[in-house]
């Protein structure tokens, strides 16, 4: 390698080096003293004869503007989809001092502007409409609820920065779970200010506890109900993802962190979503009486975006903008690579065998190769286009294809180093470097940290598979671990990519311009069946159409605002792909040295 270029590297990490204790400011209220009087009070409560709906007050003090804009979010940090939360919002009103009524106007769909009268105190107040199982934004029902804060909170322009009293007005003998800062009176809490409110979840209602301490921080599991499942297992797990995420990154960056889960009968699949001191989920009881262990890998996955994504944080992503949603062409790493180390942390934690690992990786490969547009749009291209693609199969996956990049980054790290130094190393770099300094980071950033780390020139690699749309190097980099890949193709059936949700079956995504879309289904329509096969879960669909033949019409039967819709549909082809990921029979010791470190296992 070029003796300049060395040199360069072996600066940039002396410097990263001198840096390493040097702590940045957060907006963490656990770490930070708060105000007991604020400017700002947001006052919650529930409609207990409907239990459909909040209603919500804000409170402004010190007013010295003569209009004050209020705006509600259009998007949920960390979906990528825009959600029109405003479409939910009834009775909007504004008073002044001694209950004046106050004029406002309406901007926009999500934007109103209160004449304030000079008035120094004014307070809005609207209702806000639930779901019944909304996990992308807010649920309520007579035993509890769970609010997502931007899907019920609005922000004050200009003022997002001050800190916030929140109060929650609920049912007697109600309890509350929440990494908001407690003040001294019951259901009252301090944020540091608008970020810290709406990414701090609130549980409400009648729940379990769990506590267990570790590195002298507090860990809360809180759930709706923990019957039908073994919960000391569940425990267990939690406890493993905690340990070797933390050992991994030698830190654990909270005073307290509260998992929360929302355990219903009625969903099919696990879903969840990270925030600065907590994680919220909704899992399923039927997944969890039959696995245990199935929300792991989505717990492991929030819980590594404590750093990467939420402290380690790309340009354009810090602060979120709630109204207009997030534009990065480095989400590839904050969401694939920390989908590749949820897996990592499984089987390094012993929760998976490598056999599951690898299986996991296959299955992330063939839905790769199965399209086609990977050889179209880049993965840089694939991270901005996040939040307009809806996860649509017209594009890329960023996080699929970032995983990937992920995975074969490591084993390329491991190979030019003899095992020496491998992905581990660049994002405590990473760590240190960015987010102890409170810096954002670009592509050229994670490049750098790399050749600092390695001592290599990763120009080409960058050129080729993230900046451009070659093929991904499997056999080269596979080998170094001792692993064969086997890729085959056939040609099968189709009716292009759809996914539904709840038990209504409403379409979440469809595939754009696909078969489906052609024939007349809509987003936001009830999917009933699909040829002869009634449909109650996304399984159904897949199984529906692998019994298909290409180019046959089959009926669909949805409905849409209540009324029944009947559709044809041509099945069209698509390419399946088979890929198989094998130990080799007669590995190296070299190559068993770098595989068993890599999967912190004894493999074969």
């Amino acid at each position: 390698m070029n003796l300049l270029l060395r040199k360069a590297h072996l600066i940039l990490f002396i410097f990263l080096l001198l840096w390493q204790n040097r702590i940045a400011p957060g907006y963490c209220a656990q770490n930070r003293l708060l105000p007991t009087q604020t400017e700002l009070t947001y006052l919650l409560s529930i409609d207990e004869d409907t239990w459909k709906s909040y209603r919500v007050s804000i409170t402004l003090d010190a007013n010295r503007r003569d209009r004050i804009i209020f705006v509600m979010p259009n998007w949920l940090p960390g979906t990528y989809r825009r959600m029109d939360f405003c479409n939910q919002i009834t009775n909007f009103k504004a008073y002044g001092e001694k209950g004046t009524e106050l004029e406002f106007e309406k901007l926009q769909s999500n934007i109103w502007s209160v004449v304030t009268k000079n008035f120094q105190a004014l307070r809005i107040i609207y209702d806000i409409q639930m779901s019944e199982h909304g996990f992308m934004g807010k649920t309520i029902n007579p035993n509890g609820a769970l609010i997502m804060g931007p899907s019920v909170f609005m922000y004050v322009e200009d003022h997002t920065h001050l800190p916030i009293t929140a109060r929650f007005r609920v049912p007697q003998n109600w309890r509350i779970a929440t990494s908001l800062t407690p003040s001294q009176y019951i259901y009252e809490y301090l944020a540091e200010n608008y970020e810290n409110l709406v990414d701090s979840p609130v549980m409400m209602g009648r729940f379990q506890d769990y506590f267990f301490n570790f590195d002298e921080k507090t860990i809360t599991i809180t759930m709706n109900r923990a019957t039908g499942f073994n919960i000391d297992q569940f425990l267990v797990m939690i406890r493993k993802i905690v340990a070797f995420q933390t050992a991994l990154f030698n830190e654990s960056p909270f005073e307290t962190y509260i998992f929360i889960f929302n355990i219903f009968d009625e969903i099919e699949c696990n879903e969840g979503i990270g925030h600065y001191s907590s994680s919220t989920y909704n899992l399923s009881s039927a997944l969890l009486k039959t696995d245990t262990k199935s929300p792991a890998r989505l717990i492991a996955a929030n819980f590594f975006k404590l750093w990467n994504g939420i402290r380690i944080r790309p340009e354009s992503n810090f602060p979120d903008n709630y109204n207009h949603g997030v534009h990065s062409n480095s989400l590839w790493f904050i969401d694939g690579v920390t989908s590749y180390y949820a897996d990592l942390t499984l089987v390094r934690s012993a929760l998976w065998s490598a056999e599951q690992f690898l299986e996991n990786q296959a299955r992330q490969i063939k839905l790769l190769q199965e399209n086609q547009n990977r050889l179209v749009y880049n993965l840089e291209q694939a991270s901005l286009n996040a939040c307009q693609s809806n996860f649509s199969v017209n594009q890329i996956s960023h996080i699929q294809k970032g995983h990937l990049i992920g995975l074969l980054i490591d084993l390329k790290i491991r190979s030019i180093t003899d095992n020496r130094r491998s992905l581990d190393d660049v994002m405590r770099f990473m760590n240190w470097w960015f987010a102890k300094t409170g810096t954002e980071f670009t592509n050229d950033d994670i490049q750098r940290a790399m050749g600092a780390i390695v001592y290599y020139d990763f120009d080409e690699f960058f050129d080729r598979y993230i900046r451009g749309t070659a093929e991904l190097p499997y056999s080269e980099l596979f080998a170094a671990a001792a692993i064969n890949i086997t890729l085959s193709d056939t040609v099968g059936p189709d009716l292009g990519k759809i996914i539904i949700r709840d038990k209504t079956n409403r379409v979440m995504i469809l595939e754009k311009d696909g078969p489906l879309e052609i024939a007349g289904l809509q987003e936001g329509d009830h999917l009933v069946s699909i040829g002869i096969k009634h449909v109650d879960c996304n399984d159904d669909i897949n199984n529906a159409v692998a019994g298909m033949k290409i180019g046959n019409i089959v009926s669909i039967n949805a409905t849409r605002k209540g009324k029944p819709l009947r559709l044809k549909a041509k099945v069209r082809a698509k390419n399946i792909v088979d890929c198989q990921l094998q130990l080799m029979t007669q590995p190296s010791p070299t190559q068993l040295q770098l595989r068993n470190n890599w999967l912190g296992s004894n493999t074969p």
